[in-house]
C-alpha cells in the first residue's frame, strides 16, 4: 500500500510501498544531490537492471551507482550506510 497519495508523491518525487519489504518508487523526472549531482529518469530506467523477488515476479531497480546517486539526494544517516555498503568491493571466498 502506498503510504503517499498521488498529489504527495508528486511534491516529494517518490513514495514507499511496505508489505513486509520496502520498496522506494521514484516519480520524479529529475533530482540532484546536495552537491549537484543530477539523474533523470530515462537515464536511470536505461540502465535499469531486473531483480527477482520471488517465483514469477520481478522488480526493476537502478543501476547500482544511479542507486547510489539516488540515496545521496535525502543523504540520511541509513543512506550513507547504504551508500557506503554498496560501495565496498565484494570479494569471493577461496577455498584454501
Amino acid at each position: 500500500m502506498p503510504h503517499r497519495t498521488p498529489e504527495e508523491a508528486r511534491r516529494f518525487g517518490r513514495y514507499v510501498i511496505e508489505n513486509g519489504e520496502r520498496i522506494d518508487v521514484m516519480v520524479a523526472r529529475s533530482a540532484s544531490t546536495p552537491a549537484g549531482e543530477g539523474l533523470d529518469f530515462e537515464t536511470a530506467w536505461s540502465r535499469r537492471r531486473a531483480v527477482r523477488v520471488m517465483d514469477g515476479a520481478e522488480v526493476q531497480r537502478p543501476c547500482i551507482a544511479d542507486l547510489i546517486t539516488t540515496k545521496r539526494w535525502a543523504s540520511r544517516a541509513k543512506d550513507l550506510a547504504d551508500i557506503q555498503y554498496l560501495e565496498t568491493p565484494r570479494r569471493c571466498a577461496v577455498p584454501v
